[in-house]
C-alpha cells in the first residue's frame, strides 16, 4: 500500500528550548509540551530522533511571538512510498513494528517518520507509536524501514495501521560523500545473515561519523530485520566493517545497506 505523508506547515512559535533528561523521547515531549510531532522534528533537523543524547537541546515551537519563530523552517509537505505496517513480538513481550518507506521522489527526503496504531477487531485503539528513519536522509529510489517499538508487556492486537507524521525534501546534499561497498551472506535456514564491506569518505580533512542500516526483506519484500552501526572514518581510509542481521519472523531473502554520514563535533 502507498500512502501521502504530509507534514502539516509549523504554527507561529516562540522558541523554547528543551535540555534532553534521562527517558525523553520526542513523542512524549510534542505530548508534554502540546505541538505536533512534524513541528518538533522540523524545528529540530538536526536531531536525531531515536538517538537523543542527554544534554542536548531541542527547540520547542511553542505558538506565541512570530518575530521569534523568524528562523524555524516550514516543513512542505511530500508524498513517499509507504508499506504496511509489519509487527514482530518478542519473547520478552515487546513488539516491533516495521514499516518500509520508500523516496519515490526525484529529491533526497528528510525528517521521515510515521505513526503506527495498534487495533483490535472493533477498531479501537489500544497502543500508539511513532516511528523514524534510521538515517536522517533518504535519497530517491532508496527504502528505509521505519522502526515503531512497543515495550513489554504489548497489548493484544489483531491490526496495524500507519498515519504519516512528517516528510520534508532535503537541501541539496552537502558535507561528506561517502562510498559504501556490501556483501550479506545469509544463513541456510534464512533467519541471519553476515553483512560486511568497505566504506570510504571522500576528500581529506578530520573523521567523519558514518552510521550504517541493513534491511533485511523477506521473499514478499516486507522488512523483517535491520542492523544498524555507526563508526568513525577518516577521509580517503577505507574502513572495514561487519554487521549481523536478524529476522524478527520469516526467513530473510534479501538484504540493503545505506550509509549517512555527518561531521564529528
Amino acid at each position: 500500500a502507498v500512502g501521502q505523508a504530509t507534514a502539516t506547515p509549523l504554527p507561529t512559535p516562540t522558541p523554547f528550548v528543551h535540555v534532553i533528561r534521562e527517558g525523553d523521547t520526542l513523542l512524549g515531549l510534542a505530548f508534554r509540551y502540546g505541538v505536533e510531532l512534524g513541528d518538533l522534528l522540523a524545528a529540530n533537523p538536526d536531531i536525531n530522533p531515536r538517538f537523543l543524547r542527554l544534554g542536548d537541546q531541542l527547540v520547542i515551537p511553542i505558538e506565541g511571538d512570530p518575530a521569534a519563530a523568524a528562523g524555524l523552517p516550514t516543513a512542505t509537505p511530500v508524498p513517499f512510498g509507504l508499506g504496511e505496517p509489519v509487527c514482530y513480538r518478542a519473547p520478552s513481550d515487546a513488539l516491533w513494528c516495521l514499516v518500509l518507506a520508500t523516496n519515490s521522489t526525484e529529491q533526497g527526503l528528510e525528517g521521515l517518520a510515521v505513526e503506527v496504531a495498534l487495533l483490535t477487531d472493533q477498531g479501537v485503539t489500544v497502543a500508539v507509536q511513532a516511528a523514524y528513519a534510521p538515517l536522517r536522509r533518504l535519497s530517491p529510489g532508496r527504502s528505509l524501514p521505519l522502526v515503531a517499538y512497543f515495550p513489554p508487556p504489548a497489548p493484544a492486537f489483531t491490526r496495524a495501521l500507519a498515519r504519516p507524521l512528517t516528510a520534508l525534501y532535503a537541501a541539496e546534499a552537502e558535507g561528506p560523500r561517502v562510498s559504501l561497498t556490501w556483501q550479506a551472506d545469509l544463513a541456510p535456514d534464512g533467519l541471519t545473515a553476515e553483512v560486511g564491506g568497505q566504506v570510504e569518505v571522500e576528500g581529506e580533512g578530520e573523521g567523519v561519523l558514518v552510521r550504517l542500516v541493513a534491511t533485511g526483506l523477506d521473499e514478499g519484500g516486507r522488512p523483517v530485520g535491520f542492523a544498524e552501526t555507526e563508526l568513525e572514518v577518516l577521509p580517503g581510509e577505507p574502513l572495514t566493517y561487519q554487521m549481523t542481521l536478524f529476522s524478527l519472523g520469516p526467513p530473510l531473502a534479501s538484504v540493503d545497506v545505506l550509509a549517512g554520514a555527518a561531521s564529528l563535533p
